[in-house]
């Protein structure tokens, strides 16, 4: 996975009564899409992987917060930050590739 996805942000439009998502560039002042930018079928897998892994980075996201709330110097010195570290690169990956740093 070496493309990456269209950046954001991205807005959220109900249009005929149907939720669709569009890159800011394609979404007019009025909130509709008033045209739409052509996409490259590598970047439109990009975001396809961004949003299935949207789950896992907010379940990564979340842990990392509760950890981190109360996380000891102790605590980080005997590696009990690794569950989020983990999560977290986990699903950074299935969002991008297998590129994050160990």
């Amino acid at each position: 996975m070496n493309a990456q996805h269209t950046a954001g942000p991205w807005h959220k439009v109900k249009i005929d009564g149907r939720w669709q998502i569009f890159p800011g560039s394609c979404i007019g002042p009025d909130g509709n899409r008033w045209y739409q930018d052509y996409i490259a079928n590598d970047c439109v897998e990009a975001n396809a992987n961004l949003i299935v892994a949207a789950p896992d980075l907010l379940a990564a996201a979340r842990l990392t917060l509760r950890l981190l709330e109360d996380l000891t110097t102790e605590q980080y010195s005997r590696g009990e930050d690794q569950p989020a570290r983990d999560a977290l690169r986990a699903a950074i990956e299935k969002a991008v590739g297998p590129e994050v740093p160990a």
